[in-house]
């Protein structure tokens, strides 16, 4: 297979659209559905939902998504923000 020109767009998880969310659970629910059930973007297989998601596209079509959420943790003594990073899923012809 050929390399497959690609797009990475950013999308604040509040910036969801009805599309966007049926596209990401088609990628999604091709990979896990079996097992884990239908994608549910504000808690995505048991895990937090993300504030901020890379979207790639090839084609048109989404190929792959990567989440990630701000999270608030201590070191010795000092608050500092991190980001998690969860959901990064590849279609197989990616």
């Amino acid at each position: 297979m050929g390399q497959l020109a690609a797009s990475v767009e950013v999308v604040r998880h509040e910036a969801f659209t009805p599309a966007l969310t049926d596209e990401l659970r088609s990628l999604f629910d091709a990979e896990y559905l079996s097992d884990f059930g239908e994608w549910d973007p504000k808690q995505p297989y048991g895990y937090a939902s993300h504030d901020i998601h890379l979207v790639a596209r090839a084609a048109g079509d989404i190929v792959g998504h990567a989440g990630w959420a701000r999270r608030t943790i201590m070191v010795g003594s000092r608050t500092v923000e991190v980001a998690g990073t969860g959901g990064v899923l590849f279609a197989a012809e990616a």
